[in-house]
């Protein structure tokens, strides 16, 4: 600091002083205590032992201890167990992921039950039954009649009227009385009132009885066989397991047995509660891994009074532990106590019990159970303790939360606390007891006798996981719930609808804006419709909160909810492009939070909408794996573009609008993408379920197939046709009036116009003049086909092998692949090459140049070595030719009753064929298909008995080639083949005719057929006749 500095400073120090004293006289005004307004409710729940909504504290700060009573485990999950786990599911997410407790969740699996130990029992004795059985034989029989008569007179007879009783002996006579009774709803409905499962039991005896029967049959027909004795056992089921139990329960004693079924189910019973969405528990306990601590358990309450010994068991004393002065038993339901007997209990132990209300806490061993080593004897733990044991040892003396269903509360949570209360001589271990109503189906208790049994898996098939869980939260959770077709078509459904199209305008508002990037119209985009709905979310949370603290309301809860999407969707309308898209966003985030937080989704916290899916086992889908498919598809479609592009071929922008089409129609379809054509060019996406898309997309492909069909119809015929007509072309018209073609004339001009018939008489004028039409027509015919073998006949041609005039062998070689296709490549000479063409495979010769002689000829063609074959030709003609008669018969007879059925077909066909749309067609079309197949057939045994092997069928021929080697065989035979040409040409235009009313489809095919037959005739009938020169002239 400088000394004018200095000097300035001491100038004002006398001031100082006062200016300290004018600073300790000013204050700061008075802050005062903001009040919430209104007052933060505090959570409470309805609470078993007291009934009424109490304020929830729990014992250490934020942790909670929680206990609940898990599953029994010896048969499939159903919609009882999913009512339970999943409310209980949606508290316990409220409780940590809403009010942010650090919940311990404890749950049990009951691993050793006695429902468990005789399902396991039952099932291990039958399926060895059922190994041991190798024959159906009397005395099976005879086992399962005593068997039957057993359950006829116990199960069944225990819901007939007192005074209608049966003995066993009565029972085969009986039952026929008790059928014919059945059918009286009044009286049926009687026995059920005395028996539940009256039904279900009559059900079994009577499919028992009737497979005894058919068993009885069968084994006097001499049927014995294992299968047919395993169907009977099988059938039987339900008569043989309750029949070899009481025989043989005594020999099933391995603990393995109970805890190879409870495994299984365990497995099962979870995989359902991760399709359901349902949290593992934190801890999870099971019986069967607690013994130690169980027999150590009972030895403490015994130790302090409240627990007795009798002939090896161990009882809960009920008096002694409600007369000690701090404790109270039967604390949920103290109007039950000593009102009713511990239903886990069996009558055989109320001698050894001090009291009917006293229950087991080890029981002593039995024929038939599994066993534990104990200090009073081999046995096994009673229902009650279990849970006990495990809850203490997880927990302790003393626990916030006990859940459980409401069918518990008594006997077995009112035992377990006493039991627990005794051993800790505590007066409170369970601070908040709560249960879950009870579930019915369409108004009735759910039951198997009833038929309204629904597995989960059953469930799951007809509704997701969702559905299921917002059925469960738009119910009160201690409640009972009517699970009905009216409550997930109606209200659950109709929300779920709601909320998937506010999420997804949600969406689409925001995509829209950050597409948009950061800009602005110069408007801040808030006024009092942005603030009153702004004000309405507020609400709506303090609302939500208020539900979920009145013992988890969760209809109300939703009712919050739905409200604020309503109002929101009226502000987004109201706004149009005015819509402050933050507002509406932050109400998307937090509506799908508070979804998602009773377990309606999973994803982040602050994502719109129901979040990330989740799979059958729980896990949630990983956000790659849904963007690769799509990904994918662009990738393989950018390197199909780029492989265009770079090639630069002439079809490169064909191919490219392929490429374009092929990711619209085969790559986004399956991942739920449209992508519809527009006039502007620009396409229009639009999202919607795969399976939608793919059935739309192959109904639009079905039509253009049927389209196609008709086009390639039409343009096969139009080929067929000018085969046809080039073949008629290919005589010179010159010839057409010559030997072999005509011998009505004996002589004619160049051009090969007749002068004179055969007998000399010069050819009239009119004749002349018809004469020379059909000559101009035919020379018109001729160019024609000459023009068509010039441009195109050298891929169809068949190159001759010309032989000498002074030859046997006069005739043009031709080499059909119908007759040789099937000599191998290697058997070929070298100057002899397999031509391949579209329909049919032909062998020509390499050399244009003429054959000297015979023997060269069949040395060029290595036919030496087939000789000695031909040598035995001459000897199978005959046969050959009765063979062919017999089949041609065959075929005729066929081809009879194929025209009649045809025609009697055709006669129910309306004119405007649509063989998508009417069932008549349809049966047309299966009898058009069975006659075709029957051709087929009668080809395939033409060529055997001809050719020696069975020629491949074509999709383009049924009967023609075997049809035209017959005809040929049989040509000098048969002197009535003109008759069947003509037969043929009138049948020819009946089919065309009746082709014309079908639409082409099977008729085409037998009309193409037999004109082919027309064509080839004569090459058949020259094949023939050159096979009987080659074998004559050798």
């Amino acid at each position: 600091m400088t000394r004018a500095a200095c000097l300035l400073l001491s100038s004002f120090r006398p001031l100082f002083p006062s200016f300290r004293r004018t600073m300790s006289s000013v204050k700061q005004p008075e802050w005062h205590q903001p009040v919430s307004t209104p007052p933060e409710p505090k959570l409470k729940i309805y609470n078993s032992l007291t009934r009424t909504k109490t304020e929830f504290v729990p014992k250490s700060g934020r942790a909670v201890k929680w206990y609940n009573c898990g599953p029994t485990v010896y048969d499939a999950s159903h919609m009882g167990h999913a009512r339970n786990y999943v409310t209980q599911d949606v508290l316990r997410r409220i409780m940590s992921d809403h009010f942010g407790y650090d919940v311990h969740f404890v749950m049990n699996i009951t691993d050793i039950d006695d429902k468990i130990i005789k399902r396991a029992r039952q099932n291990h004795l039958i399926e060895k039954f059922r190994a041991d059985t190798v024959s159906l034989n009397t005395n099976l029989i005879s086992q399962v009649t005593t068997a039957w008569r057993s359950f006829v007179q116990k199960e069944v007879g225990a819901g007939l009227p007192p005074t209608e009783r049966i003995t066993v002996d009565q029972a085969e006579s009986e039952f026929g009385r008790i059928s014919q009774l059945v059918q009286n709803k009044e009286w049926k409905q009687e026995c059920l009132k005395r028996d539940e499962k009256f039904d279900m039991n009559f059900t079994s005896a009577n499919r028992s009885l009737s497979a005894l029967r058919v068993a009885e049959t069968g084994l006097k027909s001499g049927v014995s066989s294992q299968e047919e004795a395993h169907k009977l056992i099988d059938e039987s089921n339900d008569i043989l397991v309750l029949f070899l139990d009481e025989q043989y329960k005594s020999t099933a004693t391995d603990p393995l047995l109970s805890r190879k079924l409870a495994s299984y189910w365990e497995g099962r019973f979870f995989d359902d509660m991760h399709r359901l969405h349902v949290r593992d528990p934190d801890t999870l306990t099971r019986v069967t891994e607690y013994m130690p601590e169980i027999s150590t358990y009972i030895e403490k309450i015994i130790k302090n009074g409240y627990a007795y010994e009798a002939q090896g068991s161990i009882y809960f004393d009920t008096k002694a532990f409600d007369d000690a002065p701090h404790h109270d038993y039967a604390k949920l339901e103290p109007w039950s106590k000593g009102n009713r007997e511990d239903g886990a209990e069996s009558s055989s132990t109320q001698f050894t019990r001090r009291s009917a209300s006293d229950f087991a806490l080890w029981k002593a061993s039995k024929p038939g159970e599994p066993s534990w080593d104990s200090p009073w004897g081999k046995g096994r733990p009673g229902w009650h303790i279990e849970c006990s044991v495990m809850a203490s040892a997880i927990l302790g003396d003393n626990m916030d939360i006990h859940s459980g269903g409401i069918d518990l509360a008594f006997p077995h949570h009112d035992n377990e606390m006493a039991q627990s209360e005794a051993y800790h001589d505590c007066s409170t271990w369970v601070n908040y007891f709560i249960h879950t109503g009870h579930l019915h189906i369409e108004g009735l208790k759910m039951s198997k006798s009833l038929k309204n049994f629904i597995t989960i898996d059953e469930i799951l098939e007809k509704y997701t996981a969702r559905q299921m869980r917002l059925a469960f939260v738009t119910q009160l959770w201690n409640a009972k719930v009517d699970f009905s077709e009216s409550l997930m078509a109606g209200e659950v459904r109709n929300l779920e609808t709601t909320l998937n199209n506010f999420f997804t305008n949600i969406k689409a508002l925001v995509n829209q804006a950050r597409d948009s990037g950061v800009t602005s119209d110069g408007y801040h985009h808030y006024e009092a419709p942005e603030s009153e709905l702004v004000e309405r979310f507020h609400q709506s949370q303090h609302a939500f909160h208020v539900a979920l603290c009145d013992s988890f309301n969760t209809p109300e809860a939703l009712d919050t909810l739905r409200d604020l999407v309503s109002r929101t969707n009226t502000y987004i309308n109201s706004r149009g492009k005015a819509v402050n898209v933050n507002v509406v966003e932050n109400v998307g985030r937090w509506v799908g939070k508070m979804l998602r937080m009773f377990g309606l989704g999973e994803g982040e916290k602050e994502e719109i909408g129901w979040g990330q899916d989740v799979g059958e086992d729980g896990a949630v889908v990983n956000k790659d794996e849904i963007l690769m498919p799509y990904l994918r598809a662009l990738s393989t479609f950018r390197d199909g573009v780029r492989r265009l592009a770079i090639n630069k071929g002439d079809n490169a922008l064909k191919d490219i609008l392929a490429l374009c089409d092929r990711l619209r129609d085969e790559e986004l379809i399956p991942l739920g993408v449209a992508l519809d054509d527009q006039e502007d060019g620009k396409a229009l996406v639009k999202l919607a379920p795969p399976a939608e898309l793919l059935k739309a997309r192959d109904e639009k492909r079905a039509i253009a197939e049927v389209k196609q069909a008709k086009k390639e119809a039409a343009k096969e015929a139009e080929r067929v046709k000018r085969l046809e007509r080039l073949e008629k072309g290919r005589l010179a018209p010159s010839e057409m009036f010559k030997s072999p073609h005509s011998d009505e004339y004996g002589s004619w001009e160049e051009n090969g116009l007749p002068l004179t018939d055969k007998e000399g008489k010069e050819v009239s004028k009119s004749a002349k003049k018809k004469l020379q039409k059909e000559h101009a027509n035919q020379t018109k015919l001729h160019e024609e086909f000459l023009k068509w073998e010039a441009e195109e006949g050298e891929k169809y041609r068949v190159m001759q092998v010309m032989i000498r005039d002074d030859s046997p062998l006069k005739h043009k070689l031709i080499y059909r692949a119908q007759c040789i296709s099937t000599v191998p490549d290697e058997k070929l000479a070298p100057s002899i090459k397999r031509v391949d063409l579209p329909d049919k495979t032909l062998l020509v010769m390499n050399r244009h140049d003429e054959i000297e002689s015979v023997s060269e000829f069949l040395s060029e063609i290595n036919i030496n070595e087939q000789l000695e074959n031909i040598a035995s030709l001459e000897s199978q003609v005959s046969e050959i030719w009765s063979s062919s008669m017999h089949l041609v018969t065959r075929i005729h007879d066929l081809h009879t009753r194929l025209q009649k059925d045809l025609i009697n077909a055709l006669s129910t066909i309306p004119p405007s064929l649509n063989r998508y749309h009417q069932a008549s067609n349809a049966l047309s079309a299966a009898t058009i298909e069975a006659s075709l197949a029957k051709l087929s057939l009668q080809r395939g045994q033409s060529y055997q008995t001809v050719y020696g092997f069975a020629s491949e069928s074509q999709p383009d021929s049924t009967m023609a080639n075997a049809l035209s080697i017959a005809y040929g065989k049989l040509q000098e035979e048969a002197q009535g083949l003109k008759d069947e040409e003509q037969a043929l040409d009138q049948q020819i235009e009946e089919y065309r005719r009746l082709m014309a009313l079908a639409d082409g489809g099977g008729f085409a095919q037998i009309v193409e057929d037999y004109v082919r037959i027309q064509a080839e005739i004569e090459e058949c009938k020259r094949d023939l006749r050159l096979h009987s020169n080659v074998t004559k002239s050798l």
